[in-house]
């Protein structure tokens, strides 16, 4: 599971799952208020299971590159954080 930060840009979430589905189906997806600083809005995506680590990079960096800030990555089927963003 991801979980993206957003400043709540009209558009942000169709961006957002473009480039995902670009490299993965998107199992489920749910949009939360963050209200902290600059991200107003987190929005946690959950990937298929088996979903290998390459694709979750590759993800991310084209999150990032589109000024999307990734602040967790979950593995659910190991119970695992793969990354989590102290700062926020």
């Amino acid at each position: 599971m991801l979980t993206v930060a957003s400043s709540d840009e009209r558009g942000d979430l169709a961006v957002m799952s473009k480039i995902i589905s670009k490299y993965a189906s998107i199992a489920g997806c749910l949009t939360l208020d963050a209200k902290r600083g600059e991200y107003v809005r987190r929005t946690l995506f959950t990937l298929p299971a088996g979903t290998d680590e390459t694709t979750v990079n590759e993800i991310v960096q084209r999150l990032e590159r589109k000024h999307f800030k990734v602040v967790e990555i979950d593995n659910l089927q190991s119970g695992q954080l793969m990354r989590v963003d102290e700062g926020e």
